[in-house]
């Protein structure tokens, strides 16, 4: 790892230099700084000496530590002096993306984050139209009094969310709940920024956000008389509730949709639109089936690898459907168990006709499925059916 000139390449020094302070030191676990996803920090500890390691794939962000001894140093991967500013057993600096920042010294305890603010958001999918809770920790580090607002940012369309003023002794933590109502426009990720607006010069303000994730929910509609499965849509009114045609629903899975990162972590995908890949979707049901209607948009159709590997159907075009045909507790648990089914559906593409399987393996079959698709100018249309007789714990 050097230059022809002998002298150290620069991705070498990070290295060397994490490796020597390193040494001797076992990992201890992650500092949790407070709800943002990006913000990333780990602890070393051997021998009554300490590391830690900071730093953001995401935006800038103001990070305070709590350290029990007062020999240490800050510096960047480079081993440079780093800036920060202390108070008490505190010290605060700045993170910059993709620029990780060392802090190490003696200490008879590992460094720990007080939590100046925190924000959880629960990590469950809603549907949009639910309701959800988000909670806000705000701490004082200080051995003084602290006052400052707690100030809470909603995405667009969400009821706004007033502002609280507090007041911490010093050493005190504070809860707070707030009820949230999504709109039912609402559908993928929806970013929640909390602020800690101190008054004091040395904490200032501080900032985390937070994901309330959201999915896109119908109302099943019942049907008197059976639907006809040709993929032609004509007892289904045009009325497709349904619809993936978002940036925000897209979702990264190189090398098949290309992806990258850039400095200030913000993620890119090559889509160009409804027409590139969008997709309209409708349920009906009736005593016998439940019925699913898939309109899918898409300028360029191909599926290589499901000829020789019907499990490989999902890597081309294809649509996926899960059925949770459970009952009571395990109803919408994330653990595929009993009476899940994952299909993986192919269009009638090269001549050949539409093909599926059941990706999920369990001791139950699914039987009685119809499937009917078309391949129509701009995309290709999809009907399925699935008989209630697969799901004896479920009630129509």
């Amino acid at each position: 790892m050097q230059w022809a000139h002998h002298t150290p390449s620069t991705e070498s020094v990070p290295y060397t230099n994490l490796s020597g302070l390193t040494a001797g030191k076992k990992c201890i676990g992650r500092i949790n700084l407070g709800g943002e996803k990006d913000l990333k920090c780990y602890a070393f500890y051997g021998n009554g000496e300490f590391l830690v390691v900071a730093w953001t794939d995401g935006k800038k962000a103001d990070v305070l530590l709590e350290l029990s001894g007062n020999k240490f140093e800050v510096t960047d991967q480079y081993c440079n002096p780093y800036s920060y500013t202390a108070k008490n057993k505190t010290i605060k600096f700045k993170l910059i993306p993709l620029q990780p920042v060392l802090i190490y010294g003696k200490a008879k305890k590992v460094p720990r984050n007080p939590q100046l603010l925190s924000l959880t958001v629960p990590r469950k999918e809603f549907f949009a139209g639910q309701k959800t809770k988000i909670k806000i920790s705000v701490s004082n580090p200080l051995n003084e009094p602290l006052s400052g607002t707690v100030e809470i940012i909603l995405p667009k369309g969400f009821k706004p969310v007033s502002s609280i003023p507090v007041h911490l002794s010093a050493q005190e933590k504070k809860d707070f709940e707030y009820s949230l109502q999504i709109p039912v426009s609402k559908c993928s990720n929806q970013r929640v920024k909390a602020f800690f607006k101190t008054k004091s010069k040395y904490l200032g303000t501080f900032q985390r956000a937070g994901y309330i994730s959201v999915v896109k929910g119908a109302i099943v509609v019942p049907v008197k008389s059976a639907i006809t499965i040709d993929g032609s849509f004509d007892e289904w009114n045009n009325s497709f509730p349904l619809k993936i045609d978002s940036p925000q629903q897209l979702t990264k899975g190189n090398p098949y949709t290309k992806t990258f990162v850039n400095v200030g972590g913000k993620v890119v995908v090559h889509w160009k639109g409804k027409y590139d890949l969008s997709a309209q979707a409708a349920l009906r049901y009736n005593n016998k089936n439940l019925y699913v209607a898939v309109k899918i948009k898409d300028d360029k159709l191909a599926n290589n690898f499901y000829r020789k590997n019907i499990a490989l159907a999902y890597v081309g075009d294809s649509i996926e459907l899960f059925i949770d045909g459970r009952n009571g507790k395990e109803l919408g648990s994330r653990k595929f168990s009993g009476r899940v089914f994952h299909l993986k559906i192919v269009p009638p593409l090269y001549g050949q006709p539409v093909t599926w399987t059941v990706a999920k393996k369990t001791k139950y079959n699914l039987k009685g499925v119809k499937i009917a698709s078309k391949i129509v100018k701009g995309g290709y249309t999809m009907e399925i059916a699935v008989p209630w007789a697969n799901f004896p714990d479920l009630k129509p």
